[in-house]
């Protein structure tokens, strides 16, 4: 009888945990804080300065990407729902460099970077904009 349970128990442990290893949730921040910025420019005349203030800058949106994001490569969605709530992206073929997401803020001047674990063959974004203030919140569930 302790054979029969002990069998059930590692069935059911083997399965959630399979269950929780399958799926990747990453969450973006709705908002971050810029501390300080370079402002670069062989065109700025020598009697100008640069001045960036320290602000808040909210989450605009999420990119997906094969290769880092710094490579410029981003994927376009499989699929979009009508208010562009929820998008879906389908990954087919090798991605040498791996697939990456972005938490974009400031319509992508600011963006925060991970490489999705793999392996992963689609990831489904839930993107909603919460009341009063219409902030941002960005989902990415891959598996």
């Amino acid at each position: 009888m302790k054979t029969i349970k002990f069998g059930f128990f590692m069935f059911f442990w083997l399965s959630i945990t399979s269950l929780c290893l399958a799926n990747e949730e990453m969450l973006c921040p709705a908002k971050v804080h810029l501390v300080s910025g370079n402002v670069l420019s062989d065109d700025i005349p020598p009697d100008y300065k640069s001045f960036v203030s320290d602000t808040t800058v909210r989450l605009t949106g999420i990119t997906v990407f094969d290769g880092p994001p710094e490579d410029g490569a981003a994927l376009k969605p499989l699929s979009s729902s009508q208010n562009g709530e929820h998008i879906k992206w389908v990954f087919e073929g090798e991605y040498e460099k791996g697939k990456w997401f972005s938490c974009d803020y400031a319509n992508r001047i600011i963006r925060l970077i991970r490489k999705i674990r793999e392996p992963s063959s689609s990831c489904m974004a839930t993107v909603v904009k919460t009341k009063p203030y219409n902030v941002l919140e960005a989902r990415l569930i891959c598996e």
